[in-house]
């Protein structure tokens, strides 16, 4: 149904930088603090249901009290178009339009890339990359899901769901919205009446991805002998052709180069590893306008970056929106020493999807009062160490989002933020719908530039190395020490050897399928050792090298 042209209930995105009068409801209302809000971090841009749940509309003053909200989204009468002095409306193809990632009615030739599609020159070799798939159609989930490990603001730190039933969707709203889950939340399904959507998305998209899949790289045309796209992935002796296609068998038949452990508490490793992909004849990088670069320590956001380089730029400059990183030695050297201090801060990591992923852990018991455990439950462990270094610096601290708490305005639906986490009670015509803890404020993202192009993120990271990474070791060094003994125990000779071992990819006993080691322990008792180990290289040592 069309709205009144002048008079519908319409929404805008907030813009980068909002006007001082949408910064605060003007005097005489309820002069409620309005908080910034980052449209990529903690929103999803290209959403198809640009709606708000029950946590937005729950944490706005009320039906009375303006259009302000706490959320993306802002009450408009105009929409997206604006009428007023403060507000000239920018004509654009025959309509009126402003650029939410720039100043207030502000329209320029600059466009916004923000998402990339995978090409024959740009494989996909890291579950990274698949920070570009669009998982959700709902606004209140991040952009860019797979990989990163934010928390999500409607969802407690401890963790990853929040649960709000279908009479609680459907009774609340400021617009009279009676059918919230089977018109907007569940795409004209009435069968998802009571469907989670309110879902720490990045949390449970990395625990399904990173333990379970990989990318091969392997192609249709694709010969034995032949380097794959991912040359850190090795055929093993005697692989098959046919088993290497096959989804179910490939990972069989291949071996990682250099796989990583990311348990290593050793600084110099990890800087061993970022800096790896230096410039390197054999590791070019193309880029979008067809050209190519030998130096593929480059990161991007997109599988082909732009030739343009980030070099501490302001807000509105093309490279901030363009441009891809490149560290110093000694921002590789600080992110090092930072990934060992959360390593030793959460692990034992028992799966990648335990390193990738924040901590489920309980907040803090007043907000405001994070401990270095709590912390934990914020970012990933990569994300955490990076904004411990000046990465970053230039976004976190320029358009800053307030984190304080306040008490909104009055009326019925009048909300009250305090210093704890209550269960957030809503009072609506048909009854109280209760909406578990109150979204936390040290949720959201910094700044309204975390997650910008050039705002270097651990999905970045993880979209160059993330196909190295291993949460074991399969590679060991065994030293064993051997002596002689007279009869009086007088030691007549010793010995030293070392061995270095390697697990394989063939079960000691194997499955009905060759694939995995056999179940039946009662059986095959010696199934229980899992796969085989092969002795790579012996020596024996000398005293001095003891």
């Amino acid at each position: 149904a069309k709205p009144f042209y002048r008079f519908k209930w319409g929404h805008r995105i907030q813009w980068m930088n909002d006007t001082d009068e949408n910064e605060t409801i003007a005097p005489g209302a309820y002069n409620t603090p309005f908080l910034g809000y980052n449209t990529i971090a903690n929103h999803n841009i290209r959403a198809g249901w640009h709606v708000r749940s029950p946590i937005e509309t729950a944490y706005r003053a009320s039906n009375a009290g303006g259009r302000y909200t706490h959320g993306i989204l802002i009450d408009d009468p105009y929409g997206w178009d604006w009428a007023d002095a403060q507000h000239y409306p920018v004509p654009v193809k025959g309509k009126n339009r402003v650029s939410p990632f720039g100043n207030s009615a502000e329209y320029g030739s600059q466009t916004f890339p923000m998402l990339d599609l995978p090409s024959k020159e740009a494989p996909l070799l890291s579950i990274g990359a698949l920070q570009h798939a669009p998982l959700s159609q709902f606004p209140w989930h991040p952009t860019n899901a797979v990989a990163n490990g934010l928390a999500d603001p409607r969802v407690p730190r401890n963790r990853t769901t929040n649960f709000v039933d279908a009479n609680s969707w459907n009774t609340i709203g400021q617009h009279a919205h009676r059918n919230w889950v089977t018109m907007k939340q569940a795409h004209a399904n009435p069968a998802l009446h009571n469907a989670a959507f309110l879902h720490d998305l990045s949390y449970e998209s990395n625990f399904s991805l990173w333990d379970n899949y990989f990318f091969s790289s392997i192609k249709d045309d694709y010969t034995i002998g032949n380097e794959l796209d991912n040359p850190r992935l090795i055929a093993v002796n005697g692989s098959k052709l046919e088993e290497l296609k096959d989804f179910h068998k490939a990972a069989k038949q291949l071996t990682v180069k250099g796989a990583f452990n990311v348990n290593s508490t050793s600084e110099i490793a990890w800087a061993a590893l970022i800096a790896s992909f230096r410039s390197s004849p054999e590791m070019s990088i193309t880029l979008q306008d067809g050209s190519t670069m030998e130096a593929n320590d480059i990161y991007s956001r997109f599988l082909k970056p732009y030739k343009t380089k980030y070099d501490n730029n302001n807000p509105q400059d093309e490279e901030t929106w363009t441009g891809y990183r490149k560290l110093t030695d000694e921002q590789i050297q600080a992110l090092a020493k930072e990934i060992v201090r959360e390593v030793k801060q959460r692990g034992p990591f028992i799966s990648l999807a335990d390193f990738v992923n924040r901590r489920l852990v309980d907040p803090p018991k007043n907000s405001g009062s994070e401990t270095e455990h709590t912390r934990t439950g914020l970012k990933g462990t990569l994300q955490t160490a990076i904004d411990k270094t000046d990465i970053n610096a230039k976004h976190l601290t320029t358009l800053q989002i307030p984190k304080t708490e306040y008490e909104m305005g009055g009326g019925d639906a009048q909300v009250k933020y305090g210093t704890d986490y209550p269960e957030l009670t809503i009072p609506v015509k048909n009854g109280n719908s209760k909406f578990g803890p109150k979204p936390d404020h040290n949720h959201w993202a910094d700044s309204k530039l975390v997650g910008v192009p050039s705002f270097l993120t651990q999905a970045d990271l993880l979209q160059k190395f993330g196909s190295v990474l291993s949460a074991r070791s399969d590679t060991f060094v065994i030293r064993t020490y051997g002596e002689s003994l007279d009869s009086n125990g007088k030691v007549l000779a010793s010995a030293w050897c070392e061995a270095i071992v390697q697990r394989t990819v063939t079960p000691l006993v194997a499955d009905a399928e060759g694939l995995d080691p056999e179940k039946d322990l009662s059986t095959n008792p010696q199934s229980a050792f899992g796969r085989k180990f092969e002795i790579i290289t012996f020596r024996w040592l000398n005293r001095n090298e003891i």
